[in-house]
């Protein structure tokens, strides 16, 4: 799907989950959001349930992963939340895909960037919850191949070119208040179709002034936004990164 925003600056190689632009072309909604006051910060009564903040994996798993320059992401981004979706049944594919003590990991240069956004929201009263860092290559062809997932994932290919999420290069991330909630956005995590657009042009000027927040902090951070998924953020430092990470690679055991 093409985007049809105005990109500023070099468009990055094309992307494993589809084309993206950068942030500066939504900037001006900043201003909406700094005026909208903090009613438009409410929580989203209809997000995505809640999923428990997993334990770490084992050490050997993080030490292996630190070989491939993944890292721990509760360490190197304080105070994010991490809900993974794909550790519970409760996700698109309606089983569980990722061990119940999943790491969350992102490439190291990938997590200081996160670490920034994060510290972009901090003084807003806001923060990140992440649905998804690093994912296993073995799980990409899962959700490949879940209903309506090969319109909105990539692929896999004999070339190893799968999803940024699968060399810790991307992750799904929203925003909750103080309390911990959800804010509202276009649509649910996962939704495969339109809805989730983060070109949002509905009427609903809380998802806008929310969704702006979430683009101008991840923006300002050095990410990418992918135009067909509102959660989907990614790194664009190099044009083809080194093989994916397995969770084979990394010893660890998926269901």
């Amino acid at each position: 799907m093409k985007s049809d925003a105005t990109v500023t600056g070099s468009r990055p190689a094309p992307t494993a989950e589809g084309e993206t632009f950068h942030h500066p072309g939504r900037r001006d909604w900043l201003r909406l959001a700094a005026g909208a006051g903090a009613a438009l910060f409410s929580a989203c009564r209809g997000g995505p349930p809640a999923v428990a903040d997993p334990a770490e994996g084992g050490g050997d798993v993080l030490r292996r992963a630190a070989r491939r320059h993944l890292v721990n992401v509760r360490a190197a981004v304080p105070g994010v939340l991490i809900s993974l979706p794909y550790a519970t049944a409760r996700n698109v594919t309606g089983r569980r895909l990722y061990p119940a003590d999943m790491p969350c990991l992102l490439h190291r240069a990938t997590a200081e960037k996160a670490a920034r956004a994060q510290a972009w929201l901090a003084p807003r009263g806001l923060r990140l919850r992440i649905f998804d860092a690093w994912r296993p290559a073995e799980v990409q062809r899962v959700l490949w191949n879940a209903p309506g997932g090969s319109e909105y994932v990539r692929k896999p290919g004999p070339d190893g070119v799968l999803s940024w999420h699968c060399h810790g290069r991307a992750l799904d991330v929203t925003l909750v208040n103080a309390a911990g909630q959800d804010l509202r956005m276009p649509s649910r995590f996962d939704d495969f179709s339109g809805a989730a657009s983060a070109l949002y042009t509905g009427p609903d000027e809380q998802i806008v002034a929310n969704l702006t927040l979430l683009q101008n902090a991840m923006g300002a951070a050095g990410f990418a936004i992918l135009t067909r998924e509102w959660w989907h953020f990614e790194d664009p430092t190099i044009n083809r990164p080194p093989p994916p990470v397995t969770a084979a690679e990394l010893g660890l055991r998926l269901p």
